[in-house]
């Protein structure tokens, strides 16, 4: 799955809702509005109802993805038959044509009001397009088509239309491909559910991921009708629930569905920092960032940012961009060194590769999260600042240390001596576990390399009698 995802981007939020307002008042000319069942005229109605509510909000980013995720092929000739034929003006002395009851009946059913449909008929002469008379047959399948694709969209915005949706152990069956006879429209219903907790999310994982997994093995290069909606409102899924994620899960989404998640607008940044702020021990928090970076670095997902330009494998670039950023580097001298010169079409696909690169970046950096936001640091703000990033950069071993001996080294105002920094470590550090041991004669070692350690300076012995390692560091 690879530039169909990036398809619908055609247009931006903005112009979409423009889209939606526009049939809406088309649809204000030609809809009888008094029809009990949801057609499309009243689910653009609600979704338009739900949008205006919303733009009050700031962080509902992946609901104006949504908006979007629609046939604009299909929209397009649709808007475009409907205002011509709504410039059509009402003859009333015009007698019906019977020989087109059924096609008027296919409009009514369709929510188009009867003078309105029958008019369409008798004087599409009007406008000098004789093949609108054999393309309205046409016209009624794009207004169901579309309805059905706006129903799903409302339901993936949380807007209730009605519908039903299914238990977790059908949803299962689905994803496991076991389900047969299943209806869209309750999937993404029951998957919205499930992003907002009002369904089990613990045994859904397991079978939301393989089904994600489904395209990637498959090498899937078309996303099956509606599959794109359901992938969408999945990965809002499962990055809402990220923490909850095994090593292994986590490893998969990070590898295949990062970038694309950016791309979808799904808050990708704030999920993993809320992730990380759930751990508390700050070396912990580091090891599991180290994990989030050693699977971005092997990610599969394959970019093809700009129209015309060659995929390249994420976890290539990331390696090479920390090279070229380490190097001074810029992120735009980066993307015009392995995508070409940028035009002014394919700027919009710098935004998500800037965004990616950013949070990994940050990763690396240990600044994904931002401990002191909105508040004034006094001198011990500082201090407890510099401490916890030095701890965090600790714990991210190797990639950390030289982040370290540069504080030590360049740093004009160093708040944190180094003897506080070993004994915060040593209380987060567990020396039975022989891991720990070794990352931290590592980290040792590589200072006195630098010249920052004593080479006689010892913090850590090895008690023979009791077959233990013992701290030499006091407060």
């Amino acid at each position: 799955m690879n530039k169909n995802w990036y398809i619908y981007k055609s247009k931006n939020y903005s112009e979409i809702k423009t889209d939606y307002l526009k049939l809406q008042e088309i649809g204000k000319l030609i809809v009888n509005f008094e029809m009990p069942e949801i057609n499309l005229w009243k689910v653009v109605d609600l979704i338009l109802e739900n949008l205006e509510k919303r733009d009050a909000e700031n962080d509902w980013k992946i609901e104006k993805e949504y908006v979007g995720l629609f046939s604009k092929e299909i929209f397009n000739r649709l808007s475009a038959n409907l205002l011509d034929l709504s410039k059509i003006p009402l003859n009333s002395s015009a007698k019906e044509n019977k020989s087109n009851d059924e096609l008027v009946k296919k409009l009514l059913a369709v929510g188009v009001k009867k003078d309105v449909a029958q008019n369409w008929l008798i004087n599409l002469d009007v406008i000098n397009k004789p093949e609108y008379s054999k393309n309205l047959e046409t016209l009624v399948a794009d207004i169901i088509e579309m309805s059905s694709q706006f129903v799903l969209i409302a339901e993936a915005l949380g807007v209730n239309t009605g519908l039903a949706s299914y238990n977790p152990e059908k949803l299962i069956e689905f994803f496991e491909g076991k389900l047969e006879d299943y209806s869209y429209f309750d999937l993404v219903k029951t998957c919205r559910e499930v992003t907002f907790g009002e369904k089990e999310w613990r045994d859904l994982s397991f079978s939301a991921i393989d089904f994600l997994g489904f395209y990637i093995e498959n090498n899937e290069t078309e996303v099956k009708e509606y599959h794109l909606l359901i992938i969408t409102v999945l990965l809002q899924v499962i990055y809402q629930r990220f923490e909850r994620l095994s090593l292994e899960e986590r490893k998969f989404v990070l590898q295949n569905y990062f970038y694309q998640a950016i791309i979808l607008g799904i808050p990708v940044k704030e999920k993993l920092a809320e992730t990380l702020k759930e751990t508390q021990d700050l070396i912990w928090f580091a090891r599991i960032t180290r994990e989030n970076i050693l699977f971005l670095n092997d990610s599969k997902e394959k970019v093809a940012v700009f129209s015309g330009g060659n995929d390249k494998l994420l976890g290539e670039l990331f390696v090479s961009y920390k090279v070229f950023k380490d190097g001074g580097g810029s992120v735009i001298d980066f993307i015009n060194n392995n995508f070409g010169l940028i035009s002014e079409l394919d700027k919009k696909y710098t935004i998500w590769l800037e965004k990616t690169l950013e949070i990994y970046t940050q990763l690396n950096e240990g600044t994904l999260i931002d401990w002191f936001k909105d508040k004034e640091q006094n001198k011990t703000d500082k201090f407890r600042f510099d401490l916890t990033r030095l701890i965090f950069l600790y714990g991210l071993a190797d990639s950390g240390y030289e982040s370290i001996y540069n504080y030590y080294k360049n740093n004009q105002e160093i708040l944190v001596p180094f003897k506080s920094l070993l004994f915060r470590i040593k209380e987060l550090t567990d020396l039975t576990d022989q891991k720990f041991v070794e990352e931290f004669v590592n980290f040792v070692d590589k200072f006195k390399e630098h010249g920052l350690i004593n080479p006689d300076d010892d913090f850590i012995v090895f008690n023979e009698e009791k077959s233990v390692f013992e701290w030499l560091v006091e407060e």
